[in-house]
Parts: structure tokens; sequence; C-alpha cells
């Protein structure tokens, strides 16, 4: 089995039923990997709008001491005893903690929940898996569900872009660590051809395969796949983006999906609104997201 490209991770939780395939999906990664596991629960204290409440609100203390028994509660419910590195409760802004607590322990990968509803304040400014993926410098692993291992299939969109070709890097490392040699992985390298080319989508199909077999060899030369790691590239064309990229997901029967979270013109630093966005909101399995941070890091940072 080639080298773990992990050492350390972090569960980032919200203590919801949710929760717990973000703890079987870490553990499994951490067992896989021998990487130490960390877990954070981090929560804030908006500022009611109607003033204060005439029911006595429980201390920072108390709430703490709560949510400590929840996470140790949800942890031994499900990890048993798997080993834990930390686990910590902070109240605290949750995406700038999950940044922070991940630098701390050296995380080379964050594990979160799917986008859920937050209250009102935190609709306005957007969700905190979108805020994590605007500032995070590792892969974050979005899960809805728990991660089936090992890989069988996993999809990669890819545009031409580098931040694309970083992102087929990293799902070829995974393909190797996660797959079964002997059973075989396959990597899906799919271009969608978007909508805006409707009236000549079919011409432009055929013209785009020679270009991402060109892609594809690129990719293998940078990044040779591990033995049992099979490379397939697929050109769609699709009214949406997102929806093709769901659709073949679903077709294949993927364990996996990876993307950047730029490209297809999207904006260099904004998540929400971006073919990733759509696709991570929708996902039924676990995407992993390469945010744009990391585009200043040194590539041995790219394939973690």
């Amino acid at each position: 089995m080639p080298t773990a490209p992990l050492t350390s991770l972090l569960a980032a939780v919200d203590l919801s039923a949710t929760a717990t395939v973000v703890l079987d999906t870490a553990a499994a990664l951490a067992a896989r990997s021998g990487a130490a596991l960390h877990v954070l629960h981090a929560f804030e204290l908006p500022a009611s709008l109607y003033g204060e409440p005439t029911k006595r609100r429980a201390s920072f203390p108390e709430r703490i001491a709560q949510a400590e028994a929840r996470l140790h509660e949800q942890i031994g419910g499900r990890l048993g005893d798997a080993p834990v590195a930390s686990a910590e409760v902070v109240i605290y802004e949750a995406y700038k903690a999950i940044y922070e607590r991940a630098q701390q322990v050296g995380a080379e990968l964050i594990v979160l929940g799917a986008h859920r509803p937050h209250p009102l304040a935190d609709l306005l400014l957007g969700s905190t898996v979108d805020r994590v993926l605007r500032t995070a410098e590792v892969p974050c692993l979005v899960t809805r569900a728990a991660l089936r291992l090992p890989l069988r299939r996993v999809v990669v969109p890819v545009d031409f872009s580098a931040s694309a070709r970083a992102v087929a890097a990293t799902a070829l490392a995974w393909a190797g660590w996660l797959g079964d040699a002997d059973a075989g992985v396959e990597v899906h390298l799919l271009h969608v051809v978007p909508q805006d080319y409707e009236p000549v989508a079919e011409e432009l199909v055929e013209r785009v395969r020679p270009a991402l077999h060109d892609e594809v060899e690129a990719i293998l030369e940078e990044t040779p796949p591990a033995r049992g790691v099979r490379v397939h590239p697929e050109v769609r064309w699709g009214a949406s983006v997102p929806d093709a990229i769901l659709a073949y997901a679903a077709q294949t029967d993927a364990d996996l999906l990876a993307l950047g979270t730029q490209g297809y013109g999207a904006l260099a630093h904004a998540l929400l609104g971006s073919i990733a966005a759509a696709v991570t909101r929708r996902a039924s399995l676990p995407v992993l997201l390469r945010p744009a941070a990391m585009r200043a890091l040194p590539d041995s940072r790219l394939t973690g």
C-alpha cells in the first residue's frame, strides 16, 4: 500500500445526529493512515435579536460542560476504544476555531459535515463550511454519508486549470492509499462542456476529447498512479455543470468526488455560487475539496 498522505487530521463536529458520519469517516481515515485524530466542536453565542430572555440561560462554563459531555458521548458511541489524540470544545466563531485548531495540530485534512441550515446571523454571512473553505490551507472532506472503503471509484471534474490538475493529483494519491490494489480502483477524470456552448455542444465534445487525453497524460506524468489505479477520461455536455457532475457520479456509483473550489470561471475567493458549492451542497457522497488558499503552497502540500 502506498505511503499514507496523513499524519494528523481534524474532525469538526456540530454534535447533531449527522456528526456521526464525520466521526466514522475521520476514524476510518485515521485507522488507515495511523494519523493522529483530533476532534473539535466550536459554537458561537449570538446576541439575541429580542433582548434578554426571561428564562435563565446556561452560563459559559455550563454550556461548555454540556457540550463536552455530548462530544465525549458521541466519541464513545462511535469510536469506542479507538485512540483520539484530542477532543476539544470551544466558544468561538466556528470557522476561525477550525482553522486555528488545524494549524495547531498540523492537520493535513479537515473533515466536516455537509451544509445544513444555520441561525439567522450565519445564513446572512454564509455557512461554516463555506467559510472554512475560504481560509483552509489543507484539503477538506465534506461528508453527508460515511466514506466507503476501500475506494472503488473516484470522480474528478477537470477544466484544464492548474487547480484541477492539483486536485487530480490528490485524487490519484487517495486512490492509491485507500483503494484495494488487487481489486483495482478507478479514477474518472470528467470534463463537462458547459451550457454556454449548447449550440455547438456535440462538436465541442468531440474536439475536447483529444485535449482531455493530452491533459490526462500530463497529469499521469506528474503523478504516476499506484498499482491497481486505473484512469478513465470522460467528456460530457451538460445544460447544468453541477447536474452533469452529480449524474455522472451516480451513474458510476462513485465513492468520492474531488473538486477544486474554483474553475469554470468561478470567483477566486468565493465558494458560494460556484460549481463546487452547488455540487457539495447536493452530493449524497463525500466530497474532497481543495481550497483556493492552497494555490500558494508548495507542491508537496497538494497531495495531502
